[in-house]
């Protein structure tokens, strides 16, 4: 192995043992939603600028498709996971602007 393949091993082996902090929502930002869909499921994470500029987990929601939804078009497996997330997080978001 290359000492260019062991760093990159070595990074993504630690970003996988490190679990996200999760902060608490300050209701006087905006939030932001960010889906991605595979074969077999979804996964939404709602997002938060924090005070260093990044943006910073609140939460985090997978979800498994049954049989049936697996099979669905690529376009319809994302939009699966957007309706998931705004279902899940309606309490945030319902009523703001931008």
């Amino acid at each position: 192995m290359t000492p260019e393949c062991q760093s990159a091993f070595e990074e993504i082996q630690s970003r996988m043992i490190q679990a996200p902090t999760l902060v608490p929502p300050n209701a006087a930002r905006p939030f932001v939603i960010e889906t991605d869909a595979s074969d077999f499921g979804v996964g939404a994470v709602l997002l938060q600028e924090g005070d260093d500029g990044e943006l910073h987990p609140l939460a985090l929601n997978p979800r498994s498709f049954r049989q049936r939804k697996r099979n669905y078009p690529a376009q319809e497996r994302e939009l699966l996971g957007i309706l998931h997330a705004l279902r899940s997080w309606r309490c945030f978001i319902e009523g703001r602007s931008g």
